[in-house]
């Protein structure tokens, strides 16, 4: 569908991140199509459901949605105000959106249930982590440095470059 897009003439859409322009975020069977703008978002969903009324398949409107990413009042009221289709299925504007499982808000100030979220589930883990520490009494320092490296600070950088 990348190529699609391309060969499309869709290969200038897209948001700016990091002096890199990214139109397609794809994972397994998830996706998500970031666009600068609705016109630009419209024809690139026009374009995905004609790539799947070819290659038969469909897209599940209820785990699809539109957000407007910190966007202003009136651009939000403008998108919610639009009627969104994907594959012949309405989309709904969501506040939030979760890809791979790091919950994205519309708006910049919410990002702080994410971090205490991974907060929550690291200290979890580093208490598990202690425990075991605790039980093995011939554990070097280094053997327990490296299983939280290994074990607990994934948890805290997962999805930090959002």
């Amino acid at each position: 569908m990348a190529q699609e897009l391309k060969a499309a003439g869709l290969d200038g859409l897209g948001v700016w991140i990091a002096g890199v322009q990214i139109a397609l975020l794809m994972y397994a069977d998830d996706m998500v199509m970031l666009a600068g703008s609705q016109v630009e978002l419209k024809r690139m969903n026009a374009n995905a459901s004609a790539f799947a009324r070819r290659n038969r398949f469909d897209f599940n409107g209820k785990k699809s949605g539109i957000m407007a990413f910190n966007a202003s009042k009136a651009d939000r009221a403008r998108c919610t105000s639009e009627q969104w289709v994907l594959f012949d299925e309405e989309v709904k504007m969501v506040p939030e959106y979760v890809y791979l499982g790091t919950v994205t808000p519309a708006d910049v100030i919410r990002w702080r249930d994410h971090v205490d979220t991974a907060i929550v589930k690291a200290k979890r883990r580093s208490a598990d982590l202690l425990w075991v520490c605790h039980a093995d009494k011939g554990m070097r320092p280094r053997t327990a440095v490296t299983l939280w490296q290994s074990m607990v600070r994934p948890l805290l950088e997962y999805a930090a470059e959002l």
